[in-house]
């Protein structure tokens, strides 16, 4: 397939390796061409040459990190994406400073490897801030499964999902009502529609209405205004 992306999948566990393997065929776009237990010489010397590398270790983070950097020698051209438990910024930092190019937590793998692995084939670098329940956040704030929309926007698109208002919004997120008005503006562009009615029907078709109702939920059980 054109623009195939070559990938081989490094796990110390065979169940894992499995669950990886069975995320990255959800999307067409990527094809397994090797996996091993572990990034040794003898463990990857059949592995062709890969546009993207998962890894997976239960290792301490040094350990993690030594071997991103002997994945990036060995393979200098294929970008790393680590998957490692941590919604730490200085382990992140260090993760990504050996070599890693994106940094998916394993908790989110669900829903975010697979658009992670084709992201970071096209050289994108992700330090990942984790936000609740939306996965990776690139730089500039998209988010990793849905990188046309920023988190704030995405944040905004669960509340009208769920029939909140402007000023509602505004006082559920601490913004001024033009602030809202001006990210809208946005929404709409980038979803090609003209109406609220219409921005809300996207909304609940694409499952914003269930994330917002369990942001709600969840800040319901904390006792804080949602």
């Amino acid at each position: 397939m054109k623009g195939l992306t070559h990938v081989v999948v490094i796990a110390d566990s065979l169940l894992v390796r499995e669950g990886i393997k069975a995320i990255l065929d959800r999307d067409e776009r990527n094809g397994l061409i090797g996996e091993a237990p572990d990034a040794s010489p003898t463990s990857i010397a059949d592995s062709p040459a890969p546009d993207v590398v998962v890894l997976y270790q239960d290792a301490p983070l040094r350990d993690v990190c030594e071997t991103i950097s002997r994945l990036h020698r060995t393979w200098p051209q294929a970008a790393i994406v680590s998957l490692f438990e941590t919604s730490n910024p200085d382990d992140i930092a260090q993760l990504l400073a050996a070599g890693a190019g994106v940094h998916v937590s394993p908790s989110e793998a669900d829903r975010a490897l697979a658009g992670a692995v084709c992201a970071a084939a096209r050289g994108e670098t992700w330090p990942q801030d984790l936000i609740a329940g939306n996965g990776i956040i690139h730089p500039d704030g998209t988010d990793a499964a849905d990188p046309t929309h920023t988190a704030r926007e995405r944040e905004l698109l669960a509340m009208i999902g769920s029939g909140r208002s402007n000023a509602q919004i505004a006082d559920s997120l601490g913004l001024a009502i033009q602030t809202v008005r001006n990210i809208m503006r946005e929404i709409y562009g980038k979803l090609n529609v003209h109406t609220r009615a219409e921005a809300v029907v996207w909304a609940r078709e694409h499952g914003f209405v269930l994330e917002a109702e369990a942001r709600f939920a969840e800040a319901r059980r904390s006792g804080l205004k949602a």
